[in-house]
């Protein structure tokens, strides 16, 4: 062949190549970091929140949420859109008609419905069976079209929504094999914008853009998922440009600060740190209500069952010295479990406790607690002011531990402190209140003050069986705030609700809450067109990456 001949062909061949449309960027790798291995891939079943990350990939959301505000939003890239009746019990919901599932089914109501209610079968192991509670029926109405019927008003049930359909043609229709089909093991079919290529346990995942997703395919061609478990290492990597994407706790924000290769972006979160203190005593725990729901009496704390006791502790160490170690510069001081993540239920005009050690002192002073013997520790009718502070023991906690137990040892508190990793201390103390004093991290990804409300302050969840009423504290007053709060969908009425309630939790110290907690993420300069805020991110298929 001459070389005028095998010039002709090359010109040819690049104009064929340049005139091909591209699905993706061809040959990119986005590197992801995961710090665990995901347990399995069945959303109603899954236990660990890094299971949900992978299945973001495979599994098509029932909605799409604006990473701002968390509003979900009606059509557009969301899977659904949907219609609410006047008196907001009915929700009609309409599938999408290009979403197909990657083998050809179509994503239908019948999928829906099947997952949905799959957390009421016998067959089947999930913790999400309450979130069925409030639903009185799913109606199919045709392929497309299905309804959820409300037993009582909810003004925002979209928490609850938040289970990925599975394809239900590739499961037993009666559930008999939910817990152990292979799907949950290997998802061989998808309806999300990728398709899974690889798991290797403990190492990584990897996905292949999927050709047919209903917002069409994705513009990065490969995403990788490390699990690096050690999260030093796994920072190291993304310092050294072996990983592309990153989340890390705020403490760290100063390693990547003078990094040209990586941007920084934080964000609140809907996430409390807080020192809970247990008005009763862990000596003889109570659940909140007993069996009828009327409040049960529990006997009190030796010292937190006392407000100028709890009122001292609120005054007597410095917050600003844990958000220093934590976060300084992005995290917020709150009062209560309302964060300016959603702004309209956060009343900022209730402001936090002061840092005032001598008046602290005076409050116990006038309290009856005083140092009689001269040895440092108060004194009440036989009974010292001491407490023992359980904490967890990864980043933040025992050097905070450390600061409170110095700060109210100069007031006359005398504190042990031990940490342990936090699941241990969770079962063995936390759920079961047999603790003095813990300080621990709340996040909550949905942007639902009626919820997490209710699930931290309600009598109703004050239990010993996994409860998350920790405090032991009961007020009907309060409990009826919190139904306010759920029961009337107006916004401006619910937000005076919502204010009364952290005015509540300021005044008699419910617990000490300490600051919000922040969103923050690492990535390669060279991924582009993502949007992050406190609720997540724009859609991945829409993210672009040129590689490094």
């Amino acid at each position: 062949m001459s070389r005028r001949i095998l010039f002709c062909w090359l010109v040819v061949a690049l104009l064929l190549v340049t005139l091909v449309p591209a699905t993706a960027q061809e040959g990119t790798v986005l590197r992801r970091h995961l710090p665990t291995d995901i347990d399995h891939w069945n959303p109603v079943t899954q236990t660990l929140v890094v299971a949900w990350i992978a299945q973001n990939h495979v599994l098509p959301p029932m909605y799409v949420a604006d990473p701002h505000s968390g509003d979900p939003i009606n059509g557009g890239p969301s899977l659904l859109s949907w219609e609410i009746s006047d008196d907001g019990l009915e929700y009609t919901f309409t599938i999408r008609d290009d979403a197909f599932w990657s083998d050809g089914v179509p994503i239908s109501s019948h999928d829906v419905k099947w997952t949905y209610e799959a957390v009421l079968s016998e067959h089947v192991t999930t913790t999400r069976a309450s979130w069925m509670d409030n639903v009185d029926v799913i109606n199919i109405i045709d392929d497309r079209t299905f309804q959820f019927i409300y037993k009582e008003l909810d003004c925002n049930p979209w928490p609850r929504l938040t289970i990925k359909p599975l394809p239900s043609h590739l499961f037993a229709a009666d559930y008999t094999d939910f817990n152990d089909n292979p799907y949950n093991q290997f998802p061989s079919v998808s309806g999300g914008a990728y398709i899974l290529e690889e798991w290797e346990r403990d190492s990584h995942i990897r996905f292949r853009v999927n050709p047919d997703y209903y917002n069409g395919p994705a513009k990065v061609e490969t995403m990788l998922l490390q699990i690096i478990t050690d999260d030093t290492v796994a920072r190291q990597a993304m310092a050294a440009g072996e990983l592309d994407y990153m989340g890390i706790t705020p403490t760290f924000i100063y390693e990547f600060a003078d990094n040209p290769n990586v941007n920084v972006v934080s964000n609140p979160l809907n996430s409390w740190f807080v020192l809970i203190m247990n008005h009763a005593d862990p000596e003889n725990p109570m659940p909140g209500l007993d069996e009828d729901g009327n409040y049960n009496d529990q006997p009190p704390h030796s010292i937190f069952g006392e407000l100028a006791v709890r009122q001292a502790v609120a005054m007597g160490w410095d917050k600003n010295d844990a958000i220093i170690i934590r976060g300084e510069g992005i995290l917020n001081r709150i009062v209560g479990p309302l964060t300016p993540s959603i702004p309209w239920s956060y009343d900022d005009n209730v402001t936090p406790w002061e840092y005032d050690p001598e008046g602290a002192k005076a409050i116990l002073e006038e309290a009856g607690w005083v140092d009689e013997d001269g040895d440092g520790i108060r004194e009440k009718d036989g009974q010292t002011l001491s407490f023992h502070l359980d904490a967890a023991s990864s980043s933040g906690y025992p050097e905070t531990a450390a600061i409170i137990q110095d700060q109210l040892g100069e007031i006359g508190f005398d504190i042990s402190v031990s940490t342990q990793d936090f699941a241990s201390l969770a079962s063995e103390k936390l759920y079961p209140q047999i603790f003095d004093a813990f300080l621990v991290s709340f996040t909550w990804s949905q942007p639902a003050p009626h919820i997490l409300t209710e699930i931290l302050l309600g009598a109703a969840n004050d239990t010993l069986e996994g409860g998350l009423g920790f405090t032991s504290y009961t007020n009907p007053e309060l409990d009826a705030l919190i139904t306010a709060a759920a029961e009337n969908c107006d916004q401006a009425s619910r937000a005076a609700n919502y204010s009364a309630i952290q005015q509540m939790v300021k005044d008699e110290v419910i617990a000490d809450f300490i600051s919000d907690n922040a969103s923050v993420t690492v990535h390669n300069v060279n991924l582009t067109n993502l949007n992050l805020g406190s609720w997540g991110s724009n859609p991945i298929e829409d993210w672009e990456f040129t590689g490094n």
